[in-house]
């Protein structure tokens, strides 16, 4: 008796996780967004947030990222390409 109830149990799982996959398949939704990809996105959008919160970026405004490099004599940072503010680098 409990062999027969443990089977049906396990031939309608299967069955269901059999139609949810082809559903997937039929959608084009196959790929899932991974962990890490979750966690990076769910950051970007909390940095976003706290950022319009406070009036430091407009919801359609693009952030730019500027290169930076090592000033060789006094060691500090400065936007690629430009002379340092020592007058040494």
């Amino acid at each position: 008796m409990l062999t027969k109830v443990l089977f049906t149990v396990a031939a309608v799982v299967i069955v269901w996780w059999l139609f949810k996959a082809f559903q997937r398949w039929q959608t084009g939704t196959v790929t899932r967004q991974r962990p890490h990809e979750r966690a990076a996105q769910a950051a970007r959008d909390a940095v976003h947030a706290r950022m319009r919160a406070h009036g430091d970026l407009e919801p359609e405004a693009r952030v730019t990222v500027e290169d930076l490099e090592q000033c060789p004599a006094c060691g500090t940072w400065k936007p690629a390409g430009e002379k340092c503010g020592c007058g040494r680098g």
